[in-house]
């Protein structure tokens, strides 16, 4: 006879499971990176989310889905670090899975993968921020959704003011390494877009589940 499952220890080993594999990627990140100064700089980014996250978990109680959207969003970010979101070889990746990478796919002349991390950004953490507005927005389910997609763009377009600044300090090359513009003029505005997107898409997928669900439960209800 098998014994009741107990959801807070599930959930506990999730996130043991989870932080033990963040500390590994990060472990890895940090050996010989492409350029150590952008590394270290990209670590403050990282670290502001984590107090942020530590926070907000002292009040707010993440679920399952939540954690592990963190975790994905910290794992495409910290790859980014390792490699300079400029330099990532997701085409190299890609051909070796497919044969054929996405700049050839769509004739990109530029390295998206940072472009890749904001569309990440908006649709990851759609669920988390829901969850942190939801109990102090009590019964205002419409507003939790269209506010956590305000702050998601609100936080891309600080993101980039942050960047900006960055980039005027440390000047030079590491400046220019660190915004990651790649000559294009646009890169701030389609950053913050791509965020709103990613909102947008989780956004969609999240009212396509519940209709799913809706149409499930009528089509079991009995013929009367």
């Amino acid at each position: 006879m098998h014994e009741p499952q107990d959801p807070a220890k599930n959930e506990r080993r999730l996130t043991y499971g989870l932080l033990l594999a963040a500390a590994l990627v990060w472990l890895w990140s940090a050996y010989e990176p492409i350029d150590m100064h952008t590394w270290m700089i990209e670590q403050v980014a990282t670290l502001i989310a984590a107090v942020i996250v530590l926070w907000l978990g002292r009040s707010v109680h993440f679920d399952s889905l939540s954690r592990v959207n963190f975790f994905l969003l910290f794992c495409i970010h910290t790859l980014g670090t390792h490699y300079t979101y400029s330099l990532t070889p997701y085409p190299e990746f890609s051909e070796l899975l497919f044969g054929s990478s996405p700049n050839d796919w769509f004739n990109w002349q530029r390295n998206h993968y940072d472009r890749f991390v904001h569309f990440a950004f908006g649709a990851l953490m759609y669920h988390p921020i829901k969850q942190a507005l939801a109990p102090r927005l009590r019964q205002q389910k419409p507003p939790v959704h269209w506010l956590s997609g305000h702050i998601i763009v609100s936080v891309s377009a600080l993101y980039e003011l942050l960047e900006w600044a960055a980039a005027i300090i440390f000047g030079g090359d590491m400046g220019i390494a660190y915004l990651g513009t790649q000559g294009d003029i646009w890169d701030a505005q389609i950053d913050i877009a791509l965020g709103g997107l990613g909102w947008m898409v989780a956004c969609l997928m999240h009212y396509g589940v519940i209709l799913c669900r809706v149409v499930a439960a009528s089509n079991q209800r009995p013929l009367e």
